[in-house]
């Protein structure tokens, strides 16, 4: 292989200049022959001219949008509500207190008075008023009818009395005789049994009397005694 003859480039094709390039003639190397303007162009513009401008933005990530005013609207409108509401109330609860009070006011109040309860006329009552007192009447035996006047004393827990028996109109042949009792009333119902004699005509024996129906006015009862029925006595 030859050697390249001088002024060519054996890896350049031909009529390529040779590299390096020549010296000038002052001897400093020529500039490289690059495309690029051997000097930048003079502006002020930023970038350079040529080149698109660089958007209103940071590393290409779009601004977040201004915050928005939040609305004052709903606060306004819910407390008037609220007003709304405690006026009412307020207004409500004034109104039921007035007509309270005009009620009280206007509407006398009715005065009731409590009447004692009258007297019951049962026996159970009239017995609990007490016997204490001379009663008189008849009662009957086997001698028929016999008049007896019946004189009692002391207080109905513990009585005394004196029991006096005689003839009667229809009944003349009945000797008198008396006797003294004792007894009481308990629960409505009086017992008097005979206790000593005072005046004992012959043949007579002592009965005793019970009762289960006595009011204020007449006893009525029993004669306990064998041959006897029933007595009936009126306070004189």
């Amino acid at each position: 292989m030859q050697p390249p003859t001088s002024g060519a480039d054996p890896y350049y094709p031909s009529g390529t200049a040779a590299y390096p390039p020549p010296f000038p003639q002052s001897g400093v190397p020529a500039p490289p022959v690059s495309g690029y303007p051997s000097s930048a162009p003079t502006t002020s513009a930023y970038p350079p001219s040529g080149f698109p401008p660089y958007p209103d933005a940071s590393y290409g990530a779009p601004l977040p949008p201004p915050p928005g005013r939040r609305s004052l609207l709903p606060l306004v409108i819910g407390g008037i509500v609220a007003l709304i509401v405690v006026a009412a109330v307020a207004f409500t609860a004034g109104y039921f207190v007035g007509q309270a009070s005009e009620s009280d006011a206007e509407t006398p109040r009715a005065v009731t008075s409590s009447a004692p309860a009258a007297p019951s006329a049962s026996p159970s009552a009239a017995a609990q008023q007490g016997v204490a007192g001379v009663w008189k009447g008849t009662y009957t035996c086997n001698q028929g009818e016999t008049g007896l006047t019946l004189t009692i004393e002391g207080q109905d827990s513990a009585l005394e009395a004196t029991f006096e028996f005689y003839a009667t109109s229809t009944n003349t042949d009945v000797p008198s005789g008396s006797y003294s009792m004792a007894g009481n009333v308990t629960g409505g119902t009086m017992r008097l049994i005979g206790t000593a004699w005072i005046n004992q005509p012959d043949g007579y024996g002592m009965v005793n009397l019970t009762s289960t129906s006595i009011s204020a006015t007449t006893i009525t009862g029993t004669v306990e005694f064998s041959g006897c029925s029933t007595f009936t006595l009126t306070r004189s």
